[in-house]
């Protein structure tokens, strides 16, 4: 812990090394309490634990942590056990830890990229702005203000089922900042079955997912199919590079590999999980030699 700027009170405080994400999702992705999981891309070791950092006071953290609560109670925690499959009426709970988790992820985002183009910080830097006078007064930002919450499943995306689009629409953590052909800039923050997305600059009107309001309202889930050509097109290359990432690290660590497939399949626990369930499934590869050469081109 050390004393610092608090990001949310704009004063010195005792900074603490807390979650980027919140807490309940990393429990969800274990299939014991004393299992181990991968986070995201890159050469990276099983984790016990998310991504954690010294950013926001123990003070900002209780503000925050009613918000979180709630998420995890009456949307993720249903959504994963099937139990959320219809309407679902929400308050302003749900925007307020929409608008947190972007703003956290960004803060992590601009304290650890350096490589970033200058015309996206100052988007940032003013956003950012707003969403901390929401997140502390409860003033709803005036220039970014939309936030979408998109819904990930089989039924809900068009992307062959396979081994890496499960992990990586169910499982995968992870942030960053899309760029699209035409022009559109939107934070993109990926939580296991949900993407958080916010225009920073969006030059048509799009959907990306259940557009969330300050005031409440109902999403049917249930019916959720993902259209946007931006989105799709942005998830896809990430479950490509994933694959990549996959096949390479297989390639280049192959005793590591077994040796972690033979812990999991000695734990009783990790046979009944959905991981297994999963890792049980064919490749993007094998999925892709299956189709016409055409369509296999194409597809990637």
């Amino acid at each position: 812990m050390v004393i610092a700027n608090c990001p949310l009170f704009k004063r010195d405080m005792p900074i603490r090394c807390s979650h980027i994400f919140p807490k309940f999702i990393f429990k969800s992705l274990k299939w014991s309490n004393q299992s181990k999981f991968i986070l995201c891309e890159g050469d990276k070791r099983p984790m016990q634990d998310g991504i954690k950092g010294l950013l926001l006071s123990h003070e900002a953290e209780q503000v925050f942590s009613k918000y979180e609560k709630w998420f995890a109670q009456n949307i993720y925690k249903p959504y994963q056990e099937h139990k959320l499959m219809h309407n679902v009426n929400y308050d302003f709970h749900l925007y307020y830890f929409l608008v947190l988790q972007i703003w956290r992820t960004c803060l992590y985002f601009i304290k650890t990229e350096e490589d970033c183009e200058d015309n996206i910080y100052d988007f940032l830097n003013v956003a950012m702005e707003e969403w901390r006078e929401f997140l502390l007064n409860k003033t709803i930002p005036i220039n970014y203000k939309k936030f979408f919450l998109m819904p990930l499943s089989s039924a809900s995306a068009i992307f062959p089922r396979c081994l890496e689009s499960e992990l990586y629409l169910q499982r995968i953590i992870e942030f960053n900042i899309m760029t699209s052909e035409d022009r559109d800039v939107v934070v993109y923050c990926k939580l296991p079955s949900f993407i958080i997305w916010t225009p920073l600059e969006m030059h048509e009107k799009k959907e990306y997912g259940f557009n969330i309001s300050p005031t409440g309202g109902n999403i049917d889930i249930s019916n959720y199919f993902l259209t946007n050509e931006n989105a799709i097109d942005y998830i896809w290359y990430k479950i490509v590079q994933y694959s990549k990432w996959r096949e390479n690290n297989a390639l280049l660590r192959p005793e590591y590999i077994k040796k972690i497939q033979k812990r999991m399949m000695a734990d009783s626990e990790f046979k009944k999980s959905k991981l297994a369930s999963i890792l049980s499934m064919e490749t993007l590869s094998d999925v892709l030699e299956k189709l016409p050469v055409k369509n296999h081109e194409n597809v990637i």
